[in-house]
């Protein structure tokens, strides 16, 4: 294995908008499971 940063299969890690908006999506399902349980 090669820890040069020169893997071209793997570019320097930066969150995608695509990963944004699945985190989003659990958080937002985590919140509304959180208040239909009578969490908070």
């Amino acid at each position: 294995m090669q820890i040069d940063g020169k893997s071209p299969r793997r570019p320097p890690y930066r969150p995608s908008g695509q990963l944004v908006l699945l985190v989003l999506i659990v958080i937002l399902t985590v919140l509304q499971t959180a208040k239909s349980q009578g969490w908070f």
